[in-house]
């Protein structure tokens, strides 16, 4: 589907993305990316996110990430708190602060729409009811919610 839409000048595009569906994109090839950026996809710290750490969506880089605002991290590769410590030993990671920001930058990439913020988003529920259902006509409210990207989809000529 990406590459079709590749093909003829098409992207995707939603209008809210629920927390989950942003949390669940990919960390790597973000359809949301900042294409102006340049991209780290293939770089030897990348290869060891996805290699060491298995970073594939975005919320292990959110997770990751949150690291550096941690106190007992040390802002060097060398050091020595309990999940750098982990990562050295068990995932057999060289440059676990290395690693950190190069993670830090790639969600720096991603445009901000596609960043999940915990709490936002979210809407009462029955919110996304149509207006007048029992006439004869029914006016269209579009979801303030998008639940799953079949919900939201919207192609856009770039």
């Amino acid at each position: 589907m990406i590459k079709c839409l590749n093909k003829y000048g098409f992207s995707f595009e939603t209008i809210n993305p629920c927390e989950q569906i942003q949390k669940e994109m990919p960390l790597w090839h973000h359809p949301g990316i900042n294409r102006i950026k340049r991209q780290i996809n293939n770089s030897e710290i990348a290869q060891c996110l996805r290699k060491n750490h298995a970073m594939l969506m975005v919320s292990e880089g959110m997770d990751l990430a949150q690291r550096l605002d941690e106190p007992s991290h040390e802002k060097h590769d060398s050091c020595d708190c309990e999940d750098c410590d982990r990562d050295h030993t068990l995932l057999g990671c060289n440059k676990p602060h290395a690693c950190v920001k190069a993670v830090a930058a790639r969600l720096g990439q991603i445009l901000p729409k596609w960043i999940p913020v915990p709490g936002e988003g979210e809407t009462p529920s029955g919110d996304d009811e149509p207006a007048d259902a029992g006439g004869d006509s029914v006016n269209f409210k579009p979801p303030t919610n998008i639940k799953s990207l079949a919900q939201g989809h919207d192609y856009e000529k770039r």
